[in-house]
């Protein structure tokens, strides 16, 4: 129990319990959060998911998601929908990797949007 109340206070300390915490501008935010789109055991809003990313390509904001094991905790088809409902959407993905090299090589600024 008190491993839960640990992890309730730095979720409310970080900022990241609400909706709107999903979304960023590429600003200077020292804490980015993000939602699991892990599909496989667990009850994941499609509908949800889908809207956060009309959202993203509206406000041209950041929904940062992310999975663990492809084929043990989300499946390889919910993976393809993602990507494909981000291309749909005109929305840019990276990869982690990819925004650290980015962080390394520059500053902040937009979003390569496509």
């Amino acid at each position: 129990m008190r491993g839960y109340r640990v992890a309730c206070v730095v979720l409310a300390l970080s900022g990241c319990g609400f909706d709107d915490a999903l979304f960023f501008g590429w600003d200077d935010r020292r804490v980015m959060c993000g939602q699991v789109i892990d599909d496989i055991g667990r009850d994941l809003d499609v509908g949800r998911v889908l809207g956060r990313m009309d959202d993203a390509a509206t406000y041209r904001q950041v929904y940062n998601v992310y999975a663990h094991t492809p084929g043990v905790t989300v499946s390889r088809a919910w993976i393809d929908r993602v990507l494909d409902e981000a291309v749909r959407r005109r929305l840019a993905f990276v990869t982690y990797h990819d925004m650290l090299d980015d962080l390394v090589r520059t500053t902040a600024g937009p979003c390569p949007w496509n």
